[in-house]
């Protein structure tokens, strides 16, 4: 009995499992079937890492020492205290989301300071193969899903976009991008771990389509923004300077490059989504609330046309998908309280009152859908200070990292973390990310920028 309750004492406190465990239910809250079951799941992980955060706070405050601790400190304060001046019904929330970001920043970036190298090393390969893994049976389920009716759900293609079974096509696109990642994260260590060219080659495949599917034009900004930073790095590292007249002179080949990868992407993912567009208008299949060969309702904010085939694409339709209004929207929150913001979960309470009509385009997560708009609205000025000098200071030490070991695997592997990481920034332009609570779209940035910085610490 001491035996077991050792045990369970030791792998309540296992922070590498807490972290594992805890990315996992969010991922599964995408699935549309597992949505309101994995919002209880993660009420319990919320409990899960509060019990973590007061054990390492009173017994262990050593594993709180990361580096450039203060401005974190002075964020998580500030969060708190911008709870608490605005106070409404939803300070309880507005406090989760406070310590929710404090998780963020001690446990999940913080994770080298926490957890055995070796640990977070078996951590991150557990992780990598379940992204893809999963996203291969997610993305297989969503094909199917085509070919069912489901009156409950909006499976398949709905709307002109390919939601398969998850609850936004973003999501999927998403998932689709991080799979992507890991799998290019797995080649670089087929040296030193067994890795299945099978499942990277179907997970590279399946995931592009699913991609282009969905129609996600943040998600397509993530990918392409991850490889352009790559060929920044490939054409660097060739010449180690960024003095180097041939550096220089091929720069502006790269940018060439880049534009007509950014181009040809586009294009490849209109000839994609039309080829699989002509595909299912030929064949017999039931979709969500009727027959797609007999008539589908396409919905264009908020108006429903009765069409004769299938169509997958948003085709002439507002690039932004009214982003822009959330952005004007934004910029107006923000001036309310501009040094300490209005707290996370106010923006649809401030919303009501200062916009007409409230922030647009309502649903479950009324978010800005920017992360740089969200942060000086949610924390005020100070708040997005307090947030940029932390993840500055952090990023620099995986650039020097770079440059310091610039051909070596490691460097390479890191550049690669570094690449997903500026990416992200670029995504988070257009869609809910970081410090926007307990999403997976937030939580999975600061994992990856955990393992960046173990990697880091490498000799």
């Amino acid at each position: 009995m001491i035996f077991s309750f050792s045990k369970l004492k030791k792998n309540l406190y296992n922070l590498s499992l807490f972290r594992s465990l805890y990315v996992i239910s969010l991922v599964f809250e995408i699935i549309c079937f597992c949505e309101l079951e994995s919002a209880w799941v993660n009420g319990v992980f919320m409990f899960w890492g509060f019990l973590i955060s007061m054990h390492i706070i009173f017994n262990e405050s050593y594993k709180l020492n990361i580096r450039h601790k203060k401005y974190a400190a002075m964020f998580v304060f500030l969060n708190i205290f911008t709870s608490l001046f605005n106070f409404s019904s939803n300070i309880l929330m507005n406090i989760i989301t406070s310590f929710h970001n404090f998780m963020c920043m001690f446990i999940f970036l913080g994770m080298r300071n926490n957890t055995s190298k070796k640990n977070i090393e078996k951590e991150m390969i557990f992780m990598m193969n379940f992204f893809i893994y999963f996203s291969i049976v997610f993305s297989l389920c969503g094909f199917y899903a085509i070919f069912l009716q489901q009156n409950n759900f909006h499976i398949g293609i709905y709307s002109q976009r390919f939601y398969g079974i998850s609850t936004n096509p973003n999501l999927a696109g998403f998932i689709s991008v991080i799979s992507i990642f890991c799998c290019d994260i797995l080649k670089s260590l087929k040296d030193k771990y067994k890795v299945r060219r099978f499942s990277i080659i179907s997970c590279l495949i399946i995931n592009i389509v699913t991609l282009f599917l969905t129609d996600s034009n943040a998600s397509f900004v993530f990918i392409v923004s991850y490889l352009g930073i790559k060929i920044i790095y490939s054409t660097f590292s060739k010449y180690g300077s960024l003095k180097d007249i041939k550096f220089i002179r091929e720069s502006f080949f790269i940018i060439v490059c880049l534009l007509l990868l950014i181009s040809s992407s586009f294009l490849l993912r209109a000839a994609c989504q039309q080829c699989v567009s002509k595909f299912l208008s030929r064949t017999e299949y039931s979709s969500f609330e009727q027959k797609v060969i007999d008539s589908i309702q396409k919905v264009n904010y908020g108006k429903v046309e009765v069409i004769d085939e299938v169509e997958i694409g948003r085709g002439n339709h507002e690039i932004s998908s009214g982003r822009i209004q959330l952005f004007k929207q934004g910029i107006k929150l923000s001036k309310i309280h501009p040094l300490i913001g209005l707290g996370r979960e106010n923006l649809p309470y401030y919303g009501k009152m200062y916009l007409s009509g409230g922030l647009a385009f309502p649903s479950k997560h009324q978010d800005l859908h920017n992360i740089y708009i969200s942060l000086v609205a949610s924390y005020g000025i100070l708040g997005f200070l307090f947030f940029s000098i932390f993840v500055i200071n952090n990023l620099k030490e995986i650039i020097l990292k770079i440059f310091t070991e610039l051909h070596t695997k490691n460097s390479k592997l890191l550049s690669k973390f570094l690449a997903i990481i500026v990416a992200y920034f670029a995504y988070g332009t257009f869609e809910i990310g970081i410090m926007s609570g307990m999403f997976l779209s937030d939580i999975l940035i600061w994992l990856f920028f955990g393992y960046a910085l173990n990697i880091s610490d490498y000799n």
